[in-house]
């Protein structure tokens, strides 16, 4: 199977105001997605090679990361996945202009639609393997996602909202409807994104200033 940067269909975006879909710039171009360490393959132990296709499962996800401004709008981030073992990457991000960036890096949305798409895909090509049923091909060829800002930032009314995340899903599978529908929803019930964005969570931020705590 091709990787992405082998591929012959380069990753796009469809910007708002031109229906048109613009070729991005190559994987790893300008070090935006630089792969830092490689995961050392571990067998039987809890988020070991292989937990993941298991029938039975009961496991916790582990991820971290650590960020740092660049220049201006462009940050990167390094992630590095605890459970289940994982390689550790490095993203770099930017601004759209209208928001004081060069666009020299996908904005931080991007990768967060990105990251929705690929986590439900996981799942549904799981789902299907773990039940040893067919299931030739599967895309998302159109998900949207909308944000809202609403308010004034000088009086701190300022609030962004999260419309529904709109997806849909094309298979090739020589099972029933039933069981592409089952396919359909387990994904999603199983996604660990659309968990996330189904739910209120609650973030705890800690805050140091010139190297003391500072009770936020």
């Amino acid at each position: 199977m091709p990787s992405i940067e082998s591929s012959g269909f380069p990753l796009v975006f469809r910007v708002a105001d031109d229906p048109a879909a613009v070729p991005a710039r190559p994987f790893g171009a300008a070090g935006i997605i630089t792969k830092v360490s490689e995961a050392e393959t571990v067998h039987g132990v809890e988020g070991g090679a292989g937990s993941s296709l298991q029938a039975e499962q009961k496991r916790t996800l582990h991820v971290h990361g650590d960020a740092r401004v660049i220049d201006g709008m462009t940050m990167e981030t390094c992630i590095r996945l605890f459970k289940p073992t994982g390689s550790s990457f490095r993203f770099r991000c930017d601004e759209v202009s209208a928001l004081d960036g060069d666009e020299s890096a996908p904005p931080p949305l991007a990768y967060t639609a990105a990251g929705v798409g690929f986590c439900y895909m996981t799942q549904l090509g799981r789902y299907a393997h773990i039940l040893g049923k067919e299931l030739g091909a599967y895309s998302l060829l159109v998900q949207d996602m909308s944000f809202r800002f609403a308010g004034d930032i000088s009086d701190g009314t300022l609030e962004v909202t999260a419309e529904p995340v709109d997806t849909h899903v094309f298979l090739h599978s020589g099972e029933s409807d039933d069981l592409a529908r089952d396919f359909i929803h387990t994904g999603a019930r199983t996604c660990f994104l659309h968990a996330a964005m189904g739910g209120s969570h609650r973030s705890e931020i800690g805050v140091s200033l010139n190297g003391a705590t500072l009770a936020v």
